[in-house]
């Protein structure tokens, strides 16, 4: 569909929007009782209700989060229309409308980048579960670059936790999950420690049951065991001056993995067995991370200077065998320690006048040392010969960046805001490869590389909103996005030619309107973008290695709709639904699978291709039922839908074979909850993925080793998400 196409859509819908919102907004005003709570948002670096932003914006509570057990992003996805988490044998890969940084590469940054409390996190394990005491996270769709910076060529994710309160809060959680023998504890505590002083204490146990039966070992995969805890305080010395500072700690040990290796993928299953014997190592990851956070608040003239000071490091330490055979073929052991300070400064006028602006400055310097990849592979075609190789990158980065908006208040309904980031992104690295005993492939040769590279960015955007009432909203708007450049840093086959890729960057023509219906019971928000790509970052899988290459061209267009619904007292149904066409426009010099003889690198052009991880259609629907009951008691049930639709898991997307698709999906999610002496002891029943769908999240050809599995090379393995969940939790309000 054009441009105009795209914008008749959506001028006639917000006509027809119109028609029902702006009687309604005068009866809301009056107040209802029956109208949905308000939601706030930071989406524009300021509090502002979510009807008013021209921004195209997923919202998912804490208390959703919460009920549905999602901890992590990559449980996350299925809650929010065009998010996709592709989980890997590195790291979880994110992606929005269809773009994000595909799998191998573990010292590239995001197409979607993660802030947490307003802090800048590019690297996967950054916050290593940032769900924990979560007042809401925001899904921010298409380009961020001029309010959020560099790394969000494709969206953002925004997490806001829980702050101190000024009254004591206090609860206790314990529950265990039946189908995996599960467990968990949780607490929090919250209120006043001496006068203008609050502090919040929030603890996080869980021991996480394996889905999947090693018929070699015996040992039920993947299973975990989780610690979080994170301290804040919240200190008020005047009027004029608010502080809040945050400390968190966690540590991760995984024992297993979530892969199965298979033979024929014509006639292949999911099914809840693997058989992987990890007789050179198991498959294991130990993690840890700290983060730590300083932020003030100054009142200035009439405007407020904000002073955002953060420390992150992480180190892990993880050993995966990519075969999953029942004798060791190749082990990969990644280690890596990083660690990141980053500076914000941002003063904020007030709103209400006839212009309202910010601007500040955004400084991070952070470095990987070292990261490490070392391989242990049994040489095809032989009985016994065996070869360790191993390779080490290093990394510093420095990022500064000036940015600014100014938004023109035209009249009571017209506004226009003009946003800008200057970003200068420093990075140097180095990459040195050998073999430490036996014979590798000659592309592993013994080298060392040294890189050096700038990326100056400068990225736009600009907004034209129409408010005819409080509760309607539409708007047009043209934003653009970049990702830095870098290095292959963990390939084991580079060249000097070979082993850097550019940056990325984007362009996005987007369209929306949001209203507040039925005297406030009703919210709807219907987004119609049209982003381009150019230097999309992408790689292949070729047998060996991973390829990460400069894809030329590349195109993410569709219509989202988001909205909620007070049907009664009683009932509430909420929902969302997103159509995306996402493909590459041109693509030539496109790795070739290295299980396609035919394919030729220097004529392979994926021009046309639907992208990989970009569902034509997905979408979610839940209803909710609340109900007080005799003798304080109250009563809660949730019943929940998930689609989506044929989704490709590699690069290639339909160009790829059959067996790189995941069948179109609904996944049934249900809690049921009651409430003792007005929700003082809260005892829940919940269900996950009820009608136990069997799906994968990743997928791979692996060609070793040849003469373990006669007659049958190249196979493939899978990476299968978790089955059916039912589980029970008791909380206590203190």
């Amino acid at each position: 569909m054009s441009q105009l196409g795209h914008g008749r859509v959506v001028i006639g819908a917000a006509v027809a929007l119109a028609s029902l919102a702006s009687p309604a907004v005068s009866a809301q005003q009056q107040g209802s009782s029956l109208a949905l709570p308000e939601i706030i948002v930071t989406a524009q670096k300021r509090e502002e209700r979510l009807v008013d932003v021209p921004v195209s914006v997923a919202v998912v509570s804490g208390d959703v989060l919460e009920d549905f057990k999602i901890t992590a992003l990559d449980d996350m996805d299925r809650l929010v229309p065009s998010l996709y988490i592709n989980s890997t044998p590195g790291n979880n890969a994110v992606f929005v409308r269809g773009i994000g940084s595909t799998a191998g590469n573990l010292s590239v940054e995001q197409s979607v980048a993660l802030f947490v409390d307003g802090v800048y996190s590019g690297r996967a394990r950054q916050f290593m579960a940032p769900f924990l005491d979560v007042e809401r996270v925001e899904v921010l769709r298409g380009p961020q670059g001029a309010i959020f910076g560099i790394n969000t060529s494709a969206g953002a994710v925004s997490v806001t936790t829980a702050k101190p309160t000024k009254d004591f809060v206090a609860h206790v959680k314990a529950g265990y999950e039946f189908e995996d023998d599960s467990y968990e504890l949780d607490g929090v505590v919250s209120g006043p420690l001496v006068d203008k002083l609050q502090g919040r204490l929030a603890v996080n146990y869980k021991d996480i049951g394996g889905y999947l039966k090693n018929t070699i070992t015996g040992d039920d995969e993947p299973e975990s065991e989780n610690f979080l805890i994170r301290g804040s305080l919240a200190w008020q010395p005047t009027d004029a001056i608010s502080a809040l500072t945050k400390l968190e700690y966690a540590k991760f040990n995984t024992y297993g993995s979530n892969y199965q290796r298979y033979l024929m993928p014509e006639f292949y299953s999911i099914d809840d067995r693997k058989e992987e014997g990890g007789m050179w190592h198991k498959d294991v990851d130990h993690s840890e991370a700290w983060n730590f956070e300083l932020t003030f608040n100054f009142d200035v003239g009439e405007g407020m200077l904000t002073s955002i000071s953060a420390f992150s490091a992480f180190n892990y330490d993880k050993w995966i065998n990519a075969d999953q055979v029942p004798q060791d073929a190749w082990l990969t052991n990644f280690r890596e320690d990083f660690q990141q300070f980053s500076q914000e400064l941002r003063y904020t006028s007030p709103t209400g006048g006839l212009f309202e602006y910010f601007f500040g400055g955004y400084f991070h310097f952070n470095e990987i040392d070292p990261l490490v990849a070392m391989s242990q592979v049994r040489i095809p075609n032989t009985t016994s010969g065996t070869a360790k190789h191993q390779v080490t990158y290093t990394q510093d980065d420095n990022v500064y960046s000036l940015f600014g908006s100014l938004t023109w208040n035209i009249n009571d309904q017209w506004s226009l805001t003009g946003d800008l980031r200057y970003t200068s992104d420093s990075k140097n690295a180095m990459q040195e490869r050998h073999t430490i005993s036996g014979t590798t492939p000659p592309s592993w040769g013994a080298q060392t590389l040294n890189g050096s590279r700038t990326d100056s960015t400068l990225d736009p955007a600009i907004k034209l909103k129409w408010e005819p009432d409080t509760g309607l909203m539409a708007y047009v708007s043209y934003t653009e996005g970049s990702k830095s450049g870098g290095w292959q840093g963990n390939a084991r086959d580079l060249t000097a030619a070979t082993w850097e890729i550019k940056g990325e960057s984007s362009e996005n023509y987007e369209a929306g309107v949001k209203a507040q219906l039925l005297e406030g019971r009703a919210f709807v928000a219907l987004t119609i973008f049209d982003t381009e790509f150019e230097n999309l970052q992408v790689s292949q899988w070729t047998g060996t290695a991973f390829s990460l290459k400069n894809a030329a061209k590349a195109t993410s267009k569709g219509v989202e709709l988001d909205g909620s619904w007070r049907i009664a007292e009683a009932w509430t149904l909420q929902g969302g639904l997103a159509y995306l066409d996402a493909e590459y426009d041109d693509f030539p010099g496109a790795p070739c699978p290295f299980d396609n003889p035919t394919c030729n690198p220097a004529t392979n052009n994926l021009a046309g291709a639907q992208l990989g991880w970009a569902p034509e259609w997905s979408g979610n629907l839940s209803l909710t039922y609340q109900q007080a009951l005799a003798d304080r008691m109250n009563l809660t049930a949730t019943l929940s839908a998930q689609y989506r639709d044929d989704v490709w898991l590699d690069t290639a997307g339909d160009r790829g074979p059959p067996y790189n698709m995941q069948d179109s999906t609904t996944w049934l999610d249900a809690r049921l909850a009651l409430g003792i002496d007005d929700d003082r002891w809260l005892l829940a029943l919940y269900g996950r993925n009820l009608t136990d769908e069997e799906t994968k999240s990743h997928n791979y050809p692996f060609p070793f080793p040849a003469d373990i599995i006669a007659g049958r090379t190249p196979t493939y393995v899978d990476g299968t998400d978790r089955f059916r969940e039912i589980g029970v939790e008791v909380t206590y309000n203190f």
